[in-house]
């Protein structure tokens, strides 16, 4: 079996539908905002208490976003 098709057969059916899901936006918006976080001053991020709340809140949706139906495929 070569590597392409080794990698086929574990992905899952529906996986061009994966940017329709509520849990894969959520979670890109966590590690983007992450990521923005390294680039905001010293002197703004003062102004945001506690920033980490924000990322943990997005992944903690997220991981809630996957246990509920996000598209028509869901659940077959």
């Amino acid at each position: 079996m070569s590597f392409r098709e080794r990698i086929r057969a574990r992905i899952v059916d529906d996986w061009r539908a994966i940017g329709k899901r509520w849990s894969v936006w959520l979670t890109s918006m966590a590690i983007a905002g992450q990521a923005t976080w390294a680039l905001v001053p010293s002197e703004a991020r003062e102004l945001l208490p506690q920033p980490q709340i924000i990322g943990l809140v997005l992944g903690a949706a997220a991981l809630v976003a996957m246990l509920f139906k996000q598209g028509t495929n869901d659940g077959e």
